[in-house]
């Protein structure tokens, strides 16, 4: 990708979790006695500007009338804020370093909340657009900056024109005020987050939905923590599996299907691993077909597999055991075992000048599993040069 691309982020339910105007009205709101009556009020106008159906401006005078908050409330809400942010843009903290100088945060929210966020990811400071809050000598809010593009009706589309940026443009947001930027002309592609909150009218109008920051990062070829999102590898459960193993399938990032069947199976996407039941099947297949079977339903295991290449309690794999490695890639490559594979592996690697941090083989009379931990910075056509080796059952990039 270009360097004249720049990405247009959204702050509240895409960089963080939650909407943090709401969060702060439930701080200053805490010993109220009309907190909950409040809260559903303001929750209620928030929804109605992120959907589009209530100018923004009003929106947020609104929402400021039903507390009243001060400097002290800021600090407890940063603070809350920083334990909320979204997991995916946390483990691709890498890509906010690398392109700050091409990342604005452009938010309806206040930059006395948003700004301290944003320090740990090296944004400059002065690509942080946002609402300023006006305050009294005691500290208190008594209102806000209106002659701040983004405290006007549209203001995200005014703040986009003002800047004047050339090159691609790519918005990504949760809300109706994002795709105006889009509709407005002032961004070539709009990407709707839906990792914390999916709104149907945004969504339908959005280039590409994208469920959390990998997919974006995957879609763009951009730099990333999984080399394929969890969300695109499809987890088909054939049979009974207890509702706990199913959520813990969810709560990875795992799309669940349930299919048909007595046992219970578990096949993830190109890289399957099946979990069977009653332990008694034939597992020959399986293994012809790279598929590592374990007994019972334990899917912390197949989790464990699909996140480090550990392969312990399998019943048909030899068994693999490596701890998880930051700052690097892990290859991992099921074949079949017959001599000369890793002398095969090794030489495509060195062909294509790849460091080598790290490489476990171990096999059983029918297939061998070698794990492989690399630089970031490879050969991209080293993955599909393995693929093609004759004996090459299945590989993929683990992370």
């Amino acid at each position: 990708m270009t360097t004249n691309t720049y990405f247009i982020i959204d702050f509240d339910s895409t960089f963080v979790k939650v909407e943090a105007l709401d969060a702060l009205a439930e701080i200053a709101l805490k010993r109220h006695p009309q907190k909950a009556v409040r809260l559903e009020q303001i929750k209620a106008i928030t929804d109605l500007g992120m959907r589009g159906e209530m100018s923004f401006d009003v929106a947020l005078r609104k929402r400021l009338q039903l507390f009243s908050a001060g400097k002290k409330d800021i600090q407890q809400l940063i603070s809350a804020l920083k334990k909320n942010i979204t997991a995916s843009v946390v483990r691709n903290r890498e890509f906010f370093r690398t392109y700050k100088d091409y990342i604005y945060v452009i938010s309806g929210g206040f930059k006395e909340y948003i700004a301290p966020l944003f320090v740990p990811y090296g944004v400059p400071a002065n690509h942080i657009l946002a609402n300023e809050f006006v305050f009294d000598v005691k500290g208190v809010i008594t209102g806000f900056n209106r002659r701040n593009l983004l405290a006007q009706a549209n203001g995200k589309v005014k703040q986009m024109k003002a800047l004047k940026l050339k090159g691609t443009i790519y918005v990504i947001g949760d809300g109706y005020t994002d795709w105006q930027i889009r509709e407005a002309g002032e961004a070539d592609k709009f990407f709707v987050f839906v990792e914390n909150v999916r709104r149907e009218n945004v969504a339908g109008k959005a280039d590409h939905v994208v469920p959390n920051f990998d997919e974006f990062l995957y879609i763009n070829r951009l730099p990333r923590a999984y080399s394929y999102p969890k969300n695109r590898i499809k987890a088909l459960v054939s049979g009974e599996l207890p509702q706990k193993e199913s959520e813990l399938l969810v709560k990875e990032g795992y799309r669940v299907e349930t299919g048909k069947g007595k046992k219970s199976v578990v096949s993830i996407g190109e890289y399957a691993v099946g979990i069977v039941g009653d332990g008694k099947a034939n597992t020959d297949e399986y293994t012809k077909r790279g598929v590592v079977v374990f007994r019972g339903t334990v899917v912390s295991r197949l989790i464990r597999f699909m996140n480090t290449g550990e392969t312990s309690g399998s019943i048909n794999f030899p068994k693999v055991k490596l701890p998880a490695l930051k700052g690097a890639h892990r290859i991992i490559h099921i074949h079949r075992n017959v001599p000369g594979v890793l002398a095969h592996l090794n030489d495509i690697l060195a062909r294509r000048n790849v460091n080598i941090l790290g490489q476990y083989l171990a096999t059983n009379e029918s297939v061998g599993i070698v794990l492989i931990d690399v630089d970031k910075k490879y050969d991209r056509g080293m993955i599909e040069s393995i693929k093609k080796m004759p004996e090459t059952i299945k590989t993929r990039i683990l992370y």
